[in-house]
């Protein structure tokens, strides 16, 4: 999975100042189910986990600049993010 967002701030300190961010990593899920046919019911369990690496791109900052197209841009690595949960739900059938 790939986002893209950037933003416009303005500051005592800093004026109109310009960031993006950069975010990379994937999701799964995966799902149990199971059928009870007596009660006519599907108990399904889902566990999913995801993954983000955030990559701050600035155009104002004061190390590790590299050159993109003749402008300063700062290329610095954030921080991770990292999801997990379960689900758990109880879908009851009914026949017409």
């Amino acid at each position: 999975m790939y986002l893209y967002s950037n933003y416009r701030f303005d500051t005592d300190l800093m004026n109109n100042v310009i960031q993006a961010y950069h975010t990379v990593g994937f999701n799964g899920t995966t799902p149990l189910a199971w059928y009870i046919e007596p009660a006519s019911v599907t108990i399904s369990l889902w566990f999913r986990y995801q993954y983000l690496h955030y990559i701050l791109w600035s155009d104002r900052s004061e190390s590790f600049y590299y050159s993109f197209g003749g402008i300063q841009r700062n290329l610095k690595n954030m921080n991770d993010d990292h999801f997990h949960g379960i689900t758990l739900s109880a879908i009851y059938s009914l026949e017409f």
